[in-house]
């Protein structure tokens, strides 16, 4: 199940940390400290499917070099990569990497998911002098069994010269906005690859608090470390914090049930008992409480069956908004008031008819769109499976419409 998840945070060699360990864990790679003389081997970590290094453009002809060689041998293309890094720090507590780690959606495939991923690191981070370490992560849950894909991104704080990394650290990649940046496009680009490839699920970089979700407060991360020491009986404030908030949550879901409703909706409209059982999980630890309030809740008046086996479900709320969406655009496309001349719509569709003509020209459907489009409604309505080209109808229109509504 698609969901939002994307933290950034420095790697540095605070506290006696190994920033090549750190990159050695993420890439499964055995790699040597040459600071220290200490060894980090991973080989035998599962799971790390893909390491990518994507560099700017016109990147010095020494990194090139070395991401050919990653692609030939990961193990020796990782560690002079990691060298370069490294001597590029003095200092015994200096910041090496900057990481970006996000979940992919299980709803997509491998393949798509690096596609998608990549296309977010180069436009986001690549383009603006970064070096990019990214580390496809396909883990599989102990417990449930569920597939929990992730990327783990590493990237440079210095910008490359010919011979090295920069001198100074480049200030302007470790702002707030940017980091502001990262989590609204994050979203995007994942939700643009789940429309592309017919899913209806989506995301939201924006807190429960925004989207109208006051009752609930988003769970802290607690990590792998933390969750090993609890089991070991061992006290941590993480924990601690994590409990608090959790018992929180727990006593307003208690209160409220149909709560669980409104965190499911804030994504997708439909959803599947699967999909109340995971959020309703995600705050109850009473296996008596948890079997309660699932049966209460798959009983409420609110749940709506979409299909006669009760498998697929929307809420009351959904279908209101819903209807009040669909009467609003019915409203607004009864009003006329961006009509282009039709002798205007024909000259863009003969004009785009012959860009496109070594690959076909623009389909019949195509042509359908742009004047449904042109017609001067204040809203128009086209739908088309992915790649039907919609965007190609879309610049046609815009090129149409921009001499008069600049």
């Amino acid at each position: 199940m698609a969901n939002y998840h994307l933290t950034t945070k420095n790697i540095s060699r605070a506290s006696g940390k190994s920033c090549v360990a750190s990159l050695a864990y993420r890439s499964a790679t055995k790699l040597i400290d040459h600071q220290t003389g200490e060894n980090f081997d991973y080989l035998n970590k599962p799971f790390v499917q893909h390491v990518v290094i994507l560099l700017p453009e016109n990147a010095p002809s020494w990194i090139q070099d070395i991401v050919k060689e990653c692609k030939a041998s990961r193990q020796i293309g990782l560690q002079k990569l990691s060298d370069k890094f490294e001597s590029a720090e003095k200092r015994r507590d200096a910041r090496v990497y900057r990481e970006i780690e996000f979940s992919l959606p299980n709803e997509l495939t491998e393949e798509q998911n690096v596609e998608w991923a990549t296309r977010f690191v180069e436009d986001t981070c690549v383009k603006r002098g970064m070096v990019a370490i990214m580390n496809f992560h396909l883990d599989v849950d102990e417990k449930t069994g569920e597939d929990k894909p992730h990327c783990h991104v590493l990237l440079s704080t210095r910008e490359l010269t010919e011979v090295g990394f920069s001198r100074y650290k480049q200030r302007d990649w470790n702002r707030v906005e940017l980091l502001q940046d990262w989590r609204e496009q994050y979203a995007e680009y994942q939700n643009l690859a789940l429309k592309t490839y017919g899913c209806e699920v989506r995301v939201d970089h924006r807190s429960y608090a925004e989207r109208g979700l006051k009752e609930v407060v988003p769970q802290p991360k607690r990590g792998k470390a933390v969750s090993q020491m609890t089991m070991q009986g061992l006290k941590t404030v993480k924990q601690a914090n994590f409990d608090l908030i959790r018992l929180k949550n727990q006593f307003q879901i208690l209160k409220n049930p149909e709560l669980v409703f409104s965190i499911v909706t804030s994504n997708h409209s439909t959803f599947t008992g699967k999909e109340v059982a995971k959020v309703l999980n995600r705050y109850i630890d009473s296996a008596t409480q948890y079997h309660i309030l699932y049966q209460r809740l798959m009983g409420s008046k609110e749940l709506v069956p979409l299909d006669s086996n009760k498998s697929i479900f929307t809420t009351r709320t959904m279908l209101r908004l819903e209807k009040h969406l669909i009467e609003t655009a019915e409203r607004l496309s009864a009003q006329k008031t961006h009509t282009i001349e039709s002798s205007v719509t024909e000259q863009v569709i003969f004009a785009h008819n012959k860009k496109l003509a070594p690959y076909g020209g623009l389909s019949l459907d195509q042509q359908i769109a742009i004047r449904h489009m042109l017609a001067g409604h204040q809203m128009a309505c086209v739908v088309g499976f992915a790649g039907a080209g919609e965007t190609t109808s879309l610049e046609a229109v815009k090129e149409a419409w921009q001499p008069f509504y600049p």
